[in-house]
């Protein structure tokens, strides 16, 4: 998953409203696939707004992430503190991700090294949450 400004979905609809974009422009301005002042300005909104910087960053050969997991049939939960959740869906291969109780991803055909990568982002993320 790439480098990306992450918030619920009630916040990026509101935003759509408030600034008259549609959800691809939004979503490409939130991923840092375009670097307009239209983008840059979306961003700057978006950090306003609670969002949190998902880096994308690979995870190093042997990591090893210090979570809680659980499971419960096909649900397995893994939290990083009380505020970064992951839920996923292993018959689907789907990860739900929630920071502050709040459904911030949705991620489909999740693979091992995908999850890995996740989850060594999310470390960096929380570090920053509980600075």
């Amino acid at each position: 998953m790439e480098k990306q400004i992450l918030l619920p979905m009630k916040v990026k609809q509101e935003m759509m409203r408030t600034f008259g974009v549609g959800r691809k422009v939004l979503g490409t301005a939130l991923k840092y696939q375009n670097d307009s002042t239209n983008a840059k300005m979306l961003r700057a909104a978006a950090l306003q707004r609670g969002g949190v910087v998902y880096t994308g960053e690979s995870a190093p050969a042997g990591f090893v992430p210090k979570i809680k997991t659980s499971t419960t049939g096909e649900i397995m939960t893994q939290l990083l503190g009380e505020r970064i959740v992951l839920c996923i869906n292993k018959k689907l291969n789907r990860v739900r991700l929630f920071i502050n109780n709040e459904e911030v991803l949705v991620e489909e055909n999740m693979t091992i090294r995908h999850w890995g990568d996740m989850l060594y982002s999310l470390r960096s993320l929380y570090e920053k949450l509980n600075a």
